[in-house]
């Protein structure tokens, strides 16, 4: 038996499923474990938007890993994680985000569909906005990464030079670009994207709704990206073949995980 420990948000959910596709196709038993309060604020909303199966959990497997929590606390084992892990052969509780592509296969990643969902009026105006012009996506992370916890690892990477660089880069490179910018704070971007000529702030899906953002940041032909697996993945599962910008740098203190495709263009600031 080996049990996948879900954390996260949405983004990170993707990487920790993927690393279950992976795991459950060399061994037989894998369960999830899905406690909320390692969970986003929106919980586990994965299966809620994708075409996924998530792995089964019952009151056995989680007795088991409430069992294995505790032990951890009392450092009496350790789970396995990115840097522990090998094959999976020797590890019985999993509790990382896992990401990197050794952790997964590119062909699931080609198979993550949208289930079906109603959008919007507002969203299916953004929408058809988005498909009738040459759409860049920006997406602006502030919110969790200003508070003291954060900062010292996630902010100051995405800064106002960061976006001037990758805004430039798209102007040369793209004709006509109109740009939709989407953030948990759109009145810094609203005061800090006033040189963009044909712009659009979304700033209408929020908390629960949240994910819309991801799926019309998806629909644009290219991206910019913040140091977010929400941006990552929505620029990942886009299917145009578009120009996309990330940070090079995406934690302060540790290497950025090899998740970048090679046509993706860094930005080190």
């Amino acid at each position: 038996m080996k049990i996948v420990s879900f954390t996260g948000g949405l983004g990170n959910q993707l990487f920790e499923y993927l690393f279950y596709q992976q795991l459950s196709r060399r061994y037989r038993h894998v369960y999830g474990y899905y406690r909320q309060s390692r969970l986003g604020i929106n919980g586990l909303e994965l299966q809620q938007w994708f075409d996924v199966q998530l792995p089964t959990a019952t009151w056995y497997s989680n007795f088991l890993a409430a069992a294995y929590k505790i032990l951890m606390k009392l450092h009496l084992c350790h789970p396995t994680d990115e840097d522990t892990y090998t094959d999976g052969s020797r590890g019985f509780f999993f509790e990382s985000f896992f990401q990197g592509r050794r952790f997964h296969e590119e062909s699931d990643i080609q198979q993550l569909t949208f289930r079906p969902f109603e959008l919007s009026d507002t969203n299916k105006r953004a929408l058809s906005l988005i498909q009738s012009v040459e759409s860049v996506a920006i997406h602006v992370r502030r919110g969790d990464y200003m508070l003291t916890e954060n900062y010292k690892v996630l902010g100051n990477i995405c800064t106002e030079e960061y976006y001037r660089l990758a805004v430039k880069q798209i102007q040369t490179l793209v004709s006509n670009p109109h740009y939709f910018v989407f953030s948990d704070d759109i009145d810094w971007c609203r005061a800090h994207f006033d040189y963009l000529e044909r712009v659009e702030f979304i700033d209408w899906n929020v908390g629960k709704n949240s994910f819309y953002d991801m799926y019309l940041m998806s629909k644009c032909r290219h991206h910019i990206i913040a140091n977010s697996t929400f941006s990552y993945w929505s620029a990942r599962i886009s299917t145009s073949d578009g120009i996309t910008i990330y940070p090079e740098r995406w934690l302060w203190g540790w290497d950025a995980p090899d998740i970048f495709l090679d046509s993706w263009k860094g930005i080190l600031t």
